[in-house]
């Protein structure tokens, strides 16, 4: 394998975990002060499909985010 071969292997390693990390809605909301609304959705989209109960800040953040992809 070559340098570059391994370069690109790396960067696609780090590119999965920052997207299992960013799945998260509190994550991409706190850590992302602008962000595109496909990640945002994508975010949404986990915590409402989560089997786990939403607490009440889940569930406003939810609400506001479903709000500003309306506006979007």
């Amino acid at each position: 394998m070559s340098r570059r071969e391994r370069f690109i292997e790396r960067i696609d390693r780090r590119r999965c975990r920052n997207e299992e990390r960013t799945s998260d809605l509190r994550t991409v909301t706190r850590c992302y002060p602008s962000l595109d609304a496909a990640r945002l959705a994508r975010a949404v989209e986990s915590a409402v499909a989560s089997t786990e109960r939403l607490d009440y800040r889940t569930r406003l953040l939810v609400r506001d985010s479903v709000a500003a992809l309306e506006r979007h």
